[in-house]
């Protein structure tokens, strides 16, 4: 699970965005392995909708304080950020997803497969 924390009002945002679209469409080739939730940092509902409308991926809605909550929890002080979560447990796995998928393309999931916790 990758949480990206991204706004359209940002131009590291929209540049990044194709990048992250191309990895997402290529990891999930034959079948779901990575599954994206957009975290907007939006300032409005238009613009939460107008960049939402760009992705193929999750998200809820802008009112749901989620977004902020998980903003605060992971304090996110400048965007594009993408955290690499184990999802059943919430393990964050990299702080650096977004430098990974520039660096290594669909090759960092064996880094992110090897970081995750051990099953219990």
């Amino acid at each position: 699970m990758l949480l990206f924390f991204s706004a359209g009002w940002c131009a590291p945002c929209e540049q990044f965005l194709q990048v992250l679209k191309d990895f997402y469409s290529e990891v999930n080739l034959t079948e779901k392995v990575v599954e994206i939730l957009y975290v907007s940092c939006d300032r409005d509902e238009v613009g939460f909708k107008e960049s939402y409308a760009k992705m193929p991926w999750i998200t809820v809605p802008f009112s749901n304080p989620l977004h902020e909550n998980l903003k605060k929890k992971f304090e996110i002080i400048g965007v594009p950020v993408v955290l690499v979560m184990e999802a059943k447990s919430g393990f964050v796995v990299s702080h650096k997803g977004r430098k990974d998928i520039f660096d290594h393309g669909v090759s960092c999931l064996k880094n992110w497969e090897s970081d995750m916790p051990a099953a219990m």
